[in-house]
Formats: structure tokens, C-alpha cells, sequence
């Protein structure tokens, strides 16, 4: 089987980008792999082939619109034909499989919830008008043949806001590397980690990962660290965005020792082992990739219940946040899971346990079906 995928950036860390480059690398020995990006690695398997998609750099939405339209142009005049074309979302204008990682008008119709602000910034904002135009196109019957949404609560959203078929949409989680992500490995590197960071044995580390600071709620958790008031907790934020508004918020709060903010990174197993909690009070999260990550390695987790990952925390390892706008209760599940070392440690087990099938093994055996039901179709509707 010939398959394509899509992204603009194959090398980035992002969950899209590794989500695409788990499911290459998978089906790399069986299949015949095409990754057609902007931006192409040096270091990747040779069996997987990359095509260079020429595409702006800046401003932000046009590398999105010069991506979709230059691949689909691509893709049209590429011989022979891809039996597979495996569409990220609104990266191109042409697939077979779109994976949705999450349903961006269903975002917008949210945001509008949070106050005149985010109104004003998603009307003026020309990337949003570009994803909602692209999403408006794919999600329609006729241009696709499957569809794999990252959670049930975007599959939910597809056929509320797209009116798509139930039928054609499959909820189908990213998957998580246990064997990079694990307790055993998380322990061995951990009290390096948190000498090379500063930190002291009495210290307890909340540790949020995040890119969008203010939907992955970095403002409740540290106005959650302050009303807690212990000097010895501390919070890391890793992830790309504009600090400076959180930093002054530290500083207003009193915490702006304890909090530190850390850019993205390849390396964030050693956060993870540096951690004693996880904690992501979200107000829209399709998925959270990180989660299972967190969970991988054998953390606690707190988690927002609108999260596309919240199903698979309960009390025994973790605990769901009910208002995620509200910092009281945050503080009160931190303070539940770290001040109680018998409640961590039996969530640090169970935290494993649940995720341990969803490795990325079983994940790309589970594409991999789409993918012939898919081409199944494709040859039908062409005789």
C-alpha cells in the first residue's frame, strides 16, 4: 500500500507532528510511505520518503495556506496515485483519511463563552478564517472516505458542527510510547534531573505541559499554587507562548520563585521524571497527548472533564476538575495528591496500567484498518 501524509513541519514536537511520525515510522516495513512537509528531517528512517512542500514561514496562517494549497496541488499532479492520502485536520484540501485532532468551529463557538476578548481576536485572527475554511471543505460527504477523530468528544463535535454521519467517524486515541515513557526510566534519570533543575528533596513539583497558556489554564494553576502557599511547591510550565501576562500574574500572587517556564522541548521525559503531579485545567482539549504521556511514566494527573483524555482518569489514579475556571478547586485536587504520599504512590501504579494499551503498536495495527476499509471504498466507487 502507497501512503501519503500531510504535515507542515514533520520535525517539530508537537502531538500532531508525532502523531504522524509514529504512524510512518509503524507501518514504515510494510507499506510504502510518503511524507510530504515543509520542512524535512535529517535523521529518519530511509524507507520513509519526504516530498518538500514550499510554503511561507510568516506570518502564522500563511504557512497554513500556502501548505494546504502547494501539497494539494502537489498531490494532484503526483504519479502513480497514492492509495492512501492521510489528511491532518485542514492541512490539505484532498485525502482519503482525515485524522480530526480536533473540530476548530467547535473551539471558536467555545471561545466565544470566554468573554468580548477572544471574539474580537478569533474575527480578526486571518488563521482561524483559513481553518474554518478548510475544515468547512473537507468535512463534507463525498471528500473523504474515513474519518479518525482523536477523542469521542471530537467525533461528537464533528457531527454536531459538520453534520457528518456518525457512521463515518472513528474515535481513536493518539497512542503513547511506553517504552520512552515509563516509570522504570522516569526513576532512573529523576534525582539527576531535579539536581540539574535546583530543586531539593523536600521540593514537590506540579508540572503543566502546555503550547496555548490561557485555553491549558497556566493563569488558574498559578493562582492554584498561590492559594496553597507553600514555598516548597512548585510549578512548571513547559510549552511555547507568550509568558509574560503568567509571570506578572507570579509575581502578583507571591509565587514567581516557584514558578519557573520552560520552552518546548525534545527532552521532556525529564520533566515528567522531575514531577511528583501532572495537572491540566484546560477549558477545551480535543485530546491531550501529554496526558498519556504523564500517565505513561506514572503520574497523578488532574484533569479538566471537558478533556478528550478525561476517561481514562478516576479517583484511584488522578482527579477530574469539574470547573476548570476555578482555582479554589485545583488547589484543593493538588493538595489531595501531594500532601498524601500513600494516594500518589498507588496513583503512580494505576495511572500506568490504564494506558498500557493504548502503546502506539496498537494504535497503528487499528489505522492501519481504516486504511483498508478506505482503499476498499476508493476501488469501488471507481469501477
Amino acid at each position: 500500500m502507497k501512503i501519503a501524509y500531510f504535515v507542515p513541519d514533520y520535525t517539530k514536537p508537537g502531538g500532531i507532528e508525532r502523531y504522524v511520525r509514529q504512524l510512518a515510522r509503524g507501518l514504515a516495513e510494510r507499506a510504502d510511505i510518503h511524507v510530504f512537509t515543509g520542512v524535512v528531517p535529517e535523521d529518519e528512517p530511509s524507507k520513509i520518503v519526504f516530498h518538500k512542500v514550499p510554503m511561507m514561514r510568516k506570518p502564522f496562517f500563511m504557512q497554513l495556506f500556502t501548505f494546504s494549497h502547494n501539497v494539494t496541488n502537489m498531490i494532484l499532479r503526483s504519479e502513480p496515485e497514492f492509495d492512501i492520502l492521510h489528511n491532518q485536520g485542514a492541512n490539505a484540501r484532498i485525502q482519503d483519511v482525515i485524522t480530526a485532532h480536533s473540530c476548530h468551529a467547535a473551539w471558536v463557538a467555545h471561545s466565544r463563552g470566554i468573554g468580548i476578548k477572544e471574539q474580537v481576536k478569533k474575527t480578526l485572527n486571518p488563521l482561524h478564517h483559513v481553518l474554518l475554511a478548510n475544515e468547512k471543505y473537507n468535512y463534507y460527504p463525498g471528500r473523504y472516505k474515513k474519518i479518525i477523530a482523536v477523542s469521542q468528544n471530537v467525533k461528537d463535535e464533528l457531527v454536531r458542527y459538520h453534520n457528518l454521519p456518525s457512521d463515518d467517524i472513528t474515535a481513536l486515541i493518539p497512542g503513547v510510547d511506553i517504552s520512552e515513557f515509563s516509570p522504570d526510566k522516569c526513576s532512573s534519570i529523576r534525582n539527576e534531573c531535579r539536581k540539574r533543575f535546583g530543586l531539593t528533596p523536600e521540593d514537590k513539583v506540579v508540572l503543566l505541559v502546555a503550547n496555548e497558556f490561557r485555553r491549558k489554564g497556566v493563569g488558574e494553576a498559578i493562582t492554584a499554587l498561590s492559594l496553597i502557599g507553600d514555598s516548597a511547591l512548585k510549578l512548571y510550565v513547559v510549552g511555547e507562548g507568550d509568558n509574560g501576562y503568567y509571570k506578572l500574574l507570579a509575581r502578583r500572587c507571591g509565587v514567581d520563585k516557584q514558578v519557573r517556564f520552560v520552552n518546548q522541548t525534545n527532552r521532556i521525559v525529564e520533566y515528567y521524571s522531575s514531577a511528583d503531579i501532572f495537572v491540566l485545567p484546560t477549558k477545551y482539549e480535543p485530546t491531550g497527548l501529554v496526558v498519556l504521556e504523564a500517565m505513561a511514566c506514572g503520574l497523578p494527573v488532574i484533569i479538566s472533564r471537558v478533556a478528550g483524555t478525561s476517561f481514562l482518569v478516576k479517583n484511584e489514579n488522578g482527579l477530574v476538575l469539574e470547573d476548570a475556571y476555578d482555582s479554589h478547586e485545583l488547589a484543593a485536587k493538588i493538595k489531595a495528591l501531594v500532601y498524601n504520599n500513600a494516594v500518589r504512590e498507588s496513583a503512580r501504579r494505576l495511572s500506568r496500567e490504564k494506558v498500557v494499551k493504548y502503546e502506539w503498536q496498537n494504535i497503528v495495527e487499528d489505522t492501519y484498518k481504516i486504511y483498508v476499509e478506505a482503499y476498499e471504498m476508493k476501488k469501488r466507487n471507481s469501477r
